[in-house]
């Protein structure tokens, strides 16, 4: 399997605990881990290796040249760097490779990745899960695609490069996001899907289950055809998106299943670094202030995934990793 992530400094921690995942539920697979960075430390290359185990695996790093979306859009308050646009460049960063499997960071996976790199995308740009936000006309109207095709996340992708390369993607991907800065909210996930529409193939939901998927069917903006799958891959998921603006790896999060994240991290050479803190300021102040009117029972919580039964589902998680 050809692996390959976008990674910058401040995303090496959470990578070497994905990787470490991997390589776990992996054991019987060759895999190559390709790392994409600008200008990553030996310290930091270093630690990666460090986090794969298995003797038939082996990973890469390459460096890229970002002169061609430097300037793309990096907001105020996204919880993404310049690295999220890595993924475009990937045809011409592995022009001997037919396709690969690209992965965000923050992830952690929990069962083996051979289904999804053996699906066949012969006839398809790639092969992703369809966004938590799949049939939200607010997205579809925004980018002007139609009513009736699904929205995809891009967080984790089985790429046909072959297919990018004929059909100019990354070109043409590129160029959306330089006529329309002001649309691609989620960034290069937004030009994806608009130049691939009608030609992504669907994988089932439990290969990157999004945060969004645990909280009220209600809250969806997706299909309820989709429920039972979404049920089903929340007590079996393969890869858990973390998908949240405020990752496990900060102190504030209360995405319900970020114990899951913080058992691998505990067990990883990251396992002394101080937990991160997402706010700083005002925002901080803010934040200590709502948690002390919360424990005094001022205020009620505003966790928006509490009592959903996510407690239960992830101590059960919890009690089969042991």
């Amino acid at each position: 399997m050809d692996l390959v992530f976008c990674t910058d400094e401040n995303y090496v921690m959470p990578l070497g605990v994905l990787i470490s995942t991997i390589d776990k539920y992996n054991i019987n697979s060759e895999i190559c881990f390709n790392i994409v960075s600008e200008n990553l430390s030996d310290l930091s290359k270093a630690k990666l290796k460090s986090c794969i185990s298995n003797s038939k695996s082996t990973i890469t790093f390459l460096e890229i040249d970002t002169n061609s979306i430097k300037h793309f859009p990096i907001r105020e308050n996204d919880h993404v760097s310049l690295a999220t646009y890595f993924r475009l460049l990937l045809p011409e960063l592995f022009p001997q490779k037919d396709k690969i499997f690209y992965l965000d960071c923050d992830l952690i996976c929990l069962d083996s990745l051979a289904d999804v790199w053996e699906t066949d995308i012969e006839n398809y740009s790639a092969a992703a899960v369809l966004d938590c936000h799949a049939s939200d006309l607010r997205i579809l109207n925004r980018l002007l695609l139609p009513i009736d095709i699904f929205y995809y996340n891009a967080g984790i992708m089985l790429i046909n490069l072959k297919w990018w390369r004929e059909k100019n993607v990354s070109e043409k991907a590129i160029d959306f996001i330089n006529k329309n800065p002001d649309k691609c909210i989620y960034h290069d996930q937004d030009a994806l899907n608009v130049i691939l529409k009608n030609t992504i193939k669907s994988l089932p939901i439990r290969f990157n289950l999004q945060a969004r998927f645990y909280k009220k069917p209600s809250e969806f903006f997706i299909s309820a055809s989709y429920f039972n799958e979404i049920a089903n891959a929340k007590v079996n998921p393969a890869l858990i998106h973390y998908s949240n603006y405020i990752k496990p790896w900060h102190k504030e999060c209360l995405n319900p299943m970020k114990n899951i994240w913080r058992y691998f991290f505990k067990k990883s050479i990251f396992k002394k670094e101080p937990y991160r803190e997402k706010y700083s300021g005002t925002k901080k102040i803010k934040y200590n202030l709502r948690g002390l009117l919360w424990n005094l029972k001022l205020i009620k919580n505003k966790n928006e995934y509490i009592n959903l039964g996510n407690e239960k589902i992830e101590n059960e998680i919890l009690k089969n990793l042991r």
